[in-house]
């Protein structure tokens, strides 16, 4: 089919601030859009429907529920959320709606574990999925959160079991998120993991969604794997990359060990990337065994688009 004035859903998630997985559960659970598909069975959308979601998503942050309102006709919903049928247009930018919001669901996020309320923090974060991308979830949400929860119990005014409750529904969360992620059986794969000693895996379940985005199949096998399982695992599978998420240094020196015997054991045309806040202390090993420094959320994507484009030349 020819797929003029059609959208892929990334562009549509781009567009509308929402996740591509919220848009596939509107869709399949709430048949609140009815998108076409390509000859290789890809979803793409139209303009009407796009400002369709915009609308739907505008409904529900006005505190409407998504099964009560997905039925509704675009006029309907037009009247609903006196949408301005002439552009569209958003007040603020996309850019400072995003910054915004972001800061919004960090503080109140933020307000819960600092209240032992997981049940909250549950809420919150659920609620930051209708209304952020995965890339903004992460990036703008969930980092900073993590890095201000352990700044916090470094200076002795969290509880260590308030760390431990954002961290298992943290956890929880992106498992679900991950669980329910699509990505094409052709995608090229990546092992993600952390090296022996690494029990902390936010950040590893982390990069397994932003791979998804990147459209790339992420193959997660826990925390705290020792380098010859972590070779394997990439040898097994015919895996292209391999991406170590790496929390602290509390054993520099094992840590170096599993490093250096892990780049030994990968063939040499698997790429290896590391990020997280105990990787800075290693640059030296990293650049002296041509590893990839991933700094960031967006590092991480860029690395994985241009890995992608130079094996397609």
């Amino acid at each position: 089919m020819k797929a003029k004035n059609l959208y892929p859903i990334r562009y549509v998630a781009l567009q509308t601030g929402l996740s591509t997985h919220l848009i596939r559960v509107w869709e399949k659970r709430h048949q609140a859009v009815v998108p076409q598909r390509t000859d290789t069975n890809r979803r793409v959308f139209s303009r009407e429907e796009i400002k369709r979601l915009q609308m739907l998503k505008n409904a529900v942050r006005a505190g409407h529920s998504i099964s009560q309102i997905a039925s509704l006709t675009t006029e309907e919903l037009r009247q609903l959320v006196g949408f301005d049928a002439t552009n569209g247009a958003n007040v603020s930018s996309a850019s400072e709606r995003v910054s915004m919001e972001a800061d919004y669901f960090f503080k109140t996020s933020l307000a819960t574990v600092l209240n032992f309320d997981a049940e909250g923090l549950e809420s919150v974060l659920d609620r930051a999925a209708v209304h952020l991308t995965k890339l903004e979830l992460i990036d703008a949400v969930l980092v900073p959160l993590c890095k201000k929860i352990g700044a916090l119990w470094k200076q002795g005014k969290l509880k260590i079991i308030n760390e431990h409750m954002a961290t298992t529904v943290m956890r929880s969360f992106l498992w679900n998120l991950l669980r329910s992620a699509q990505v094409s059986e052709t995608s090229p794969k990546i092992v993600i993991s952390t090296p022996a000693g690494q029990q902390h895996e936010l950040g590893a379940l982390s990069i397994a969604l932003i791979a998804c985005e990147s459209d790339w199949r992420p193959l997660y096998f826990g925390s705290s794997l020792p380098a010859e399982e972590i070779a394997a695992a990439a040898a097994y599978t015919g895996a292209r990359a391999v991406a170590l998420s790496i929390t602290y240094l509390k054993n520099d020196h094992q840590l170096n060990l599993e490093i250096k015997k892990l780049r030994r054991y990968l063939a040499g045309d698997i790429t290896l990337m590391m990020g997280g806040q105990g990787v800075s202390p290693l640059g030296d090993l990293l650049d002296a065994f041509a590893i990839k420094v991933l700094k960031d959320v967006d590092s991480f994507r860029i690395a994985l688009d241009t890995l992608r484009a130079v094996r397609h030349k």
